[in-house]
């Protein structure tokens, strides 16, 4: 994959890695929890929580906050733009 090596450095540079263990079973309450805060992941949902508990804004970009609710017809794909009349 051609773009793969680059993304790779990229994340290596601008991104920490951090690992963590739960008990089996723990992935699916942690799923349920992020989805019912509106986030879209569990990385996103535990980068604000401990951003949070440590006083920090640790999201990318500053914006790992709740998914904003999308407005009827927001997605091009449903509606997609209508022909140019001549």
């Amino acid at each position: 994959m051609p773009g793969a090596k680059a993304s790779n450095d990229y994340r290596r540079r601008n991104y920490d890695r951090i690992l963590f263990q739960f008990p089996a079973g723990a992935r699916d309450v942690l799923r349920a929890a992020a989805a019912a805060a509106g986030f879209s992941s569990v990385n996103a949902w535990a980068a604000a929580v401990l951003g949070q508990a440590a006083g920090a804004d640790l999201g990318l970009h500053g914006d790992f906050g709740p998914r904003k609710p999308r407005k009827a017809g927001a997605d091009p794909a449903e509606n997609p733009p209508e022909q140019a009349k001549k």
